[in-house]
Order: structure tokens, then sequence, then C-alpha cells
């Protein structure tokens, strides 16, 4: 890979090159950084720009919107940076930035910036609260950054929501405009975060009072738990532990998309590759003796007392392999209460 860095003069040389690249196959081994609202449209069509920089004013508005109208078509955009000055955003622009997220499928980073002004212009409020409502629709989402954007306590409430409900982000960096915002971002967190298992890094930069700093520990050991999960099912992937959690932790890493991506990437092995070598590891508990053994409930195999003379009801240890298989796509380890209440995430 070819990294080329232009200066702002040199920025009109840009378009002849990357039609010579596309033309010659070898437009995806050069890298030109950031596509800037400046720049040429026709250069969005280079695979050499992976990401898009934008710090729009009202003055370029058409220019921006005409951006994102294309953006959602480039596959090989995966990361857009916003700085937008809290009077330079408007109900078209939030629109247009909301309706991209919403539609896209290969946006991995979002950066949104604000630099707040001294006055206070409710309609901020109400664009900026569009475009975090949109976070609920995107599916391809894996980074976060949220950068003293100005919202009203609804808006902050919002984003925590989209958040904590996401099955996609796995690292988010908060930066509240106001210290009130990280209290009701804390509060919001706390109500509905204990059931994700997405998200891997959480952080928020302010200064906290005690009691919501209080709450923001309980809610840090979300992300801390999951990428304990992730360890503990490369433990048993690996073939390092063959133990309830462990198997356990597989079976949650399987059953979560955002942490069965991460375990593939930090596998080191190609992405069917790891796939395939996680599918092997998971079918060496289907088996339901070995379920059983794993959860503590038998030592050797299912074996359920004579029934009495005259019952005919099948017990669990007449079912053949298929329906016992069966049984088990309903069956988790967490479904089974473990003699110690603390061993199982």
């Amino acid at each position: 890979m070819v990294t080329i860095d232009s200066r702002y003069n040199e920025r009109h040389l840009l378009p002849p090159l990357c039609d010579i690249l596309r033309e010659s196959g070898a437009d995806h081994k050069v890298f030109f950084g950031s596509y800037n609202t400046e720049d040429d449209l026709e250069l969005l069509k280079s695979s050499g720009f992976r990401s898009y920089h934008a710090y729009p004013s009202l003055r370029s508005k058409e220019k921006f919107l005409a951006v994102f109208d294309y953006l959602s078509n480039f596959s090989h955009i995966t990361a857009v940076h916003l700085s937008i000055w809290t009077s330079n955003i408007d109900a078209d622009m939030a629109v247009a930035i909301a309706s991209f997220i919403a539609r896209t499928k290969t946006l991995r980073r979002l950066f949104l910036s604000s630099r707040p002004e001294d006055a206070y212009l409710l309609t901020a409020h109400e664009c900026w609260a569009t475009v975090v409502s949109s976070l609920n629709l995107n599916r391809s989402l894996r980074e976060l950054q949220v950068d003293k954007v100005r919202l009203n306590d609804k808006g902050v409430k919002g984003l925590a929501l989209a958040v904590a409900s996401s099955r996609c982000i796995r690292s988010v960096h908060f930066i509240p405009c106001r210290q009130r915002d990280a209290s009701v971002f804390i509060q919001a967190l706390g109500e509905t975060l204990d059931d994700n298992y997405s998200l891997l890094n959480l952080s928020i930069e302010c200064y906290m009072e005690k009691e919501v700093s209080k709450q923001w520990f309980a809610i840090a050991e979300v992300p801390r738990r999951n990428a304990g999960v992730v360890a503990l099912a490369a433990y048993f992937a690996n073939g390092v532990r063959f133990d309830r959690d462990c198997a356990h932790s597989l079976e949650q890493v399987w059953r979560s998309p955002s942490l069965l991506e991460e375990l593939v990437e930090t596998s080191g092995l190609d992405n069917d590759v790891a796939m395939a070598w996680i599918r092997r590891r998971l079918a060496t508990i289907e088996d339901m003796d070995v379920f059983m053994r794993l959860a503590g409930v038998v030592k050797e195999r299912i074996q359920c007392l004579p029934l009495p003379p005259g019952d005919s009801r099948l017990q669990l240890d007449d079912l053949d392999e298929y329906c016992l298989r069966m049984v088990r796509r309903y069956l988790t380890l967490r479904d089974i209460k473990a003699d110690d209440p603390t061993s199982i995430a």
C-alpha cells in the first residue's frame, strides 16, 4: 500500500491521477488520506479515499449535501468525521447526515464533533437529535465518538439508548457539551446497558461528581465483562480450557455479532478459516451428554430413573441424537443454574 500525502494546493492534481490508477487497476493499492468537502465529487469514486472529513458551514451547504447524496454508494468510505459549529448546522444537513447513517452498510467509524458558541440555538438541539436518532437504524458502525455535540436531556438519553441497544458498536468515546450531559448519559446507560453484549470499550471525558462516578464505575464493568467473555471464548476455541465458563462464553460470543467479530479479528486467522474453527469447537458441545457434563448436571452421561410400570412417557435419555440436537438449539449453559452463581457472567 502506497500513501500519497497531497497539500491543499496540490489537490487539483488528484483527479487525473485517480483516473490513471483506476484504468490500470491499481487504485486499491494507493491511499490518499481523507476526502474533503472542497475536493471534486468525482474523487469519491476512487478507492484510494477511505475516510471523509468535513468542516461544513452554511455557505458550503450545497456541496456538503451533494457529497452525502453520493456517500452511501461508495463502500470504500468506512470512516466519516464531521466537525460542525453549532450555528452551521440546519435541518437539511441533519437529515442528510441521518439518512446516510441509516442507509450505509459499510461505515465503521463515525466522529461527530461541534464547538458550541455562546449563542443558544434551539434548532441545533433538534438537528443533532435527528442525527443521533439515526444510530438506531445503523447495522455497520463499530466505533463512535461524540465530542461536545449540543443536545438537550432527551437527545443525550437517546444517544445512550442507541449505544446500549446496538449490536454492532464496539467502542464509544463521549465528550459531553455540559457536565449535566454526563449525568444524564450515565443514568440512561445504567438502566439499559447490562443486557449489552457488543460494547468492548466505553469512555467519557469529563469531570464527574462522586455519585455519578459510582454509577459510572458500575456501567464500565459491562465492556470489561464483554472483553472477558471474548477472552474465555478464545481459551475454549484454542483448546486451552474445556470448562463450563469458557464453553458458555463461546456460546455467548456466537450469539453476539460484535463479540464474534472481535474473536475472529483477534485470532489472527482469515475470516472464513476462523469461522470454521469456531464452528468446529461449538460442535464439540452439541452432544447432550457433553453439554450436561459441562453444566455439572451429570458426571458421565444422561440416565433417567426407570418409570413405574405402565408409564410409557418419553424421558430425556429416550430421545435420539436428532431430537437432542433440536433441544440444544434452545438451551444454553446460562439456562442451567450453576452451583457457583458467579461462575458465569
